[in-house]
């Protein structure tokens, strides 16, 4: 309906417009609304949004299904009155930046200028998310936002959104630790306590021989690959108390042959940059040992959910070795076993978690236990085998295998 540019739109609507006493008088509303990271403001109070420890925030923008949305930034706080768009009486839309300051408009679909109208109107539920990252060199600014929702019931057809200020007080890169070797092991702390198998742990320890143990007991890098062991949770052969671990190709494999270029080999370990705990360790351009190449493969673990995933789609060894042990063990002697062929007919093994019951679950390629020897499968027969995600029972220590 509006052929106006944006910033031709705002300037026309200010020019009418009556400034008001009061700070951040506009208000979000079913067909209007604008929130970052959840948070709605609140008028007279505007709120403040820290990016502490994740590197980005996201702004959600919901109207009417496939409406036409105005984004615009100010380089500063909200300001300090609110203007009455238009400036008639009884009027209802206020606009809360500052118009003293630099305002920019981030999208536009509602002015004409935006060539991507999916980027520049509300989804077929009336939502907009537009992740946005930070950087250190943002440290200390203040940004504030207000969205423009088009709205065929509102005075010019528009709904102003409530104003939000964005204060950028700190920002921590996610940590990124890599070490490589052969039968090497690294202690990595974790940014925030998780709890895994019911206890909780504020380190792992991770070896270039496919393990995670969590705590700092390990005394080895242990490429023992024991189906014992494992079950024991002493997997690293632990000098402390058993300790559960994540196997994700735990074999004799060696991170130390190829330092440089394109096939250079590391273990890296990345936290995911929330401040949950939660990280990444990657294998990358693995060797079984002596230096038959085997790809590369991770794990993630994400402590909100209590989900491990495992990720074999890096993994291209042509002829790999019978052995290696693949699983979650929360290193209870006494909890039932469950060694399970994770992958049949180039399908994940579907495996349920039993209520109340923590179970140690994993397939060991060389046989032992209950499963028949087979050469390591994962990721080798068909794409649909090549990510396990085991989703843990909350509170529990025993995982659904999908």
């Amino acid at each position: 309906m509006l052929k106006l540019n944006s910033l031709l739109l705002l300037v026309t609507l200010l020019a009418l417009a009556a400034t008001a006493s009061a700070q951040q008088m506009e208000t979000n509303d079913p067909t209007g609304s604008l929130t970052i990271d959840g948070v709605t403001p609140v008028p007279g109070a505007p709120s403040v949004v820290n990016i502490q420890d994740d590197n980005t925030f996201t702004i959600n923008i919901a109207g009417d299904p496939n409406a036409g949305v105005i984004l615009f930034l100010a380089l500063g706080p909200v300001g300090p009155t609110s203007t009455l768009v238009g400036g008639m009486a009884g009027g209802t839309e206020f606009f809360d930046l500052d118009a003293s300051l630099a305002i920019r408009v981030l999208i536009d679909g509602i002015g004409g200028a935006g060539a991507l109208p999916f980027f520049n109107q509300t989804d077929q539920n009336g939502s907009l998310d537009l992740p946005l990252n930070a950087n250190a060199g943002l440290v200390g600014l203040s940004f504030s936002w207000q969205a423009v929702v088009a709205d065929a019931a509102s005075p010019f057809g528009l709904n102003f959104t409530a104003a939000e200020q964005t204060d950028i007080a700190s920002f921590v890169p996610p940590v990124s630790v890599s070490f490589t070797g052969d039968d090497a092991i690294q202690a990595v702390p974790l940014t925030a306590p998780v709890t895994f198998c019911g206890s909780i742990f504020t380190e792992v320890t991770v070896s270039t021989n496919g393990w995670i143990r969590f705590g700092s007991t390990a005394t080895s890098s242990d490429f023992s690959e024991s189906t014992a062991d494992f079950i024991n949770g002493n997997v690293g052969l632990g000098a402390g108390p058993a300790s559960p671990a994540i196997a994700v190709l735990w074999e004799d494999l060696d991170m130390g042959n190829t330092l440089t270029g394109p096939l250079a080999q590391s273990v890296v370990v990345t936290d995911d940059g929330t401040g949950s705990g939660g990280f990444t360790v990657e294998w990358v351009n693995a060797d079984y040992f002596p230096t038959t190449f085997l790809g590369t493969v991770s794990c993630t673990y994400d402590p909100t959910g209590g989900i491990v995933t495992l990720d074999y789609t890096g993994y291209v060894a042509v002829t790999p070795p019978t052995e290696g042990l693949v699983g979650i063990s929360c290193g209870d002697a006494m909890a039932p076993v469950a060694q399970v062929d994770l992958v049949s007919g180039g399908f994940v093994t579907v495996d349920a978690a039993t209520p109340g019951v923590a179970r140690t679950i994993f397939q060991n390629f060389d046989g032992s236990g209950t499963t028949a020897a087979e050469a390591f499968d994962l990721a080798t027969i068909s794409p649909l085998a090549q990510i396990l995600t085991f989703a843990e029972t909350p509170g529990v220590g025993d995982y659904t295998l999908f």
